[in-house]
């Protein structure tokens, strides 16, 4: 707490750049004053440090973050900052991810549409890394604040689980194809086996002089 005979506004703006938590002239100063000054300091400061821990337990989280992480900025989705998990998905080499509006990691260079009104969005992406990779991706945006324009990114990688679910599709679809030829090769089969009982069983059949027309069409269907 600055005590100052001087009534000046650079000197008190100058001593709270410094740090001075606050300015107050000798002039003005009583018990009282004084005591809900140095109150008041305090409480100034414990909440300053109480913002300040929570900054720095942000900027740590979200640079240590296993999941890929961007902030973007207004309607464009301009990346002004990512994670180390966004540069090793992407395959981005320092800032070089940085400036660019997101839509341009997408497969086709498709705009992402967003509702600026809306303080929160979800988007589902199909986009390509710098090794030209196709990743799929889900991207969860939140604004950092109700009238902000920067958005807090996060993104999750959906390529294997699209990937295992297309593997599984295609062994259940080759499996189902197998039971079928494999029924078909039983009725087949078996079919084949009663044409064989049957033509036995009609070579046992005596057939009188007149009926040699009626045989002859029954060994032709057999």
């Amino acid at each position: 707490i600055v005590l100052s005979g001087t009534d000046s506004d650079k000197i008190a703006i100058d001593s709270l750049k410094g740090g001075a938590q606050d300015f107050v002239l000798k002039t003005d100063i009583s018990s009282k004053v004084l005591i809900k000054t140095i109150e008041f300091s305090r409480e100034r400061k414990h909440l300053n440090d109480e913002l300040e821990k929570a900054n720095n337990n942000y900027r740590q989280g979200f640079a240590n973050s296993p999941l890929p992480m961007f902030i973007l900025e207004g309607p464009n989705l301009i990346i002004t900052k990512c994670n180390f998990a966004a540069e090793k998905l992407y395959g981005f080499d320092d800032e070089s991810s940085l400036n660019r509006a997101f839509h341009e990691l997408n497969k086709h260079n498709e705009e992402i549409i967003i509702d600026i009104n809306l303080t929160s969005f979800e988007k589902t992406l199909v986009q390509k890394t710098k090794s030209g990779k196709e990743i799929n991706i889900v991207l969860y945006g939140n604004k950092l604040s109700q009238n902000s324009e920067l958005y807090v990114c996060l993104v999750v990688d959906k390529t294997d689980e699209i990937l295992f679910e297309l593997k599984k599709n295609k062994i259940i679809s080759e499996a189902q194809e197998n039971e079928k030829k494999k029924i078909s090769r039983e009725l087949h089969d078996g079919i084949s086996q009663n044409m064989v009982i049957l033509n036995l069983w009609f070579s046992m059949f005596k057939f009188a002089p007149e009926d040699d027309v009626l045989k002859k069409q029954f060994s032709e269907m057999i």
